[in-house]
């Protein structure tokens, strides 16, 4: 816990907090793989319970596809898209019938490369994670929103956060990548893979993110 909180300006926190008459002061920090990790909720728990946790879900589809080639950029995979969703979707099933072969080592690695589809799979982590903490404690919008309506997806957060809007001088994004369109056999085949999955989140959201 020293190690983590290290990483954050407590001390410049405190001195902000003073020089400005106490007005609020927040500080956070941007990680998206806990979602996916299995420990993480409850060291979160431990260490901030008060936390106030800010989801963006993208289509799991697109999700996929965007990850791929980033790990192609990267260099750690080889394969083709095809090729490598539907390893995945063979060893998925391969742990739904034999637990056994779940990986039960909690290396961070073993929860982030590889799981195109996994990680697709909000549902599934968001379940774990709302055993810890409450749903008011989530903000959850969605990318194609935040790269829409970027001012209005700040102002909800903002909102969520409790302070002041903030008012965008600019909306250029960053690091978009570009590649060719996906197959449509292949959004297909993931369509139809995704939406039990999609259709669990609705339900447990209360919110429809239309996907399907």
């Amino acid at each position: 816990v020293s190690w983590y909180k290290s990483h954050f300006p407590t001390k410049l926190y405190k001195s902000l907090e003073k020089s400005i008459h106490k007005r609020k002061c927040l500080i956070g920090e941007h990680t998206p793989t806990y979602l996916h990790h299995p420990l993480v909720p409850q060291r979160v728990k431990d260490v901030i319970p008060n936390v106030k946790l800010i989801l963006s879900l993208r289509n799991p589809v697109d999700r996929a596809y965007s990850n791929y080639h980033h790990q192609v950029r990267e260099g750690s995979e080889k394969r083709t898209f095809e090729d490598a969703i539907f390893t995945e979707m063979g060893r998925m099933e391969i742990v739904r019938e034999n637990d056994e072969f779940r990986i039960k080592n909690p290396n961070f690695a073993n929860h982030v490369l590889f799981n195109y589809l996994r990680h697709g799979t909000y549902v599934d982590n968001l379940e774990r994670w709302l055993k810890f903490f409450p749903r008011e404690q989530f903000c959850i919008v969605e990318n194609k929103d935040l790269s829409k309506n970027p001012q209005q997806v700040l102002d909800k957060i903002f909102e969520f956060l409790d302070l002041s809007s903030l008012k965008l001088k600019g909306e250029e994004r960053w690091n978009v990548g570009k590649y060719k369109k996906m197959k449509e056999s292949t959004r297909k085949t993931l369509q139809d893979f995704f939406k039990p999955y999609n259709e669990r989140l609705y339900k447990l959201l209360s919110q429809n993110f239309s996907w399907d």
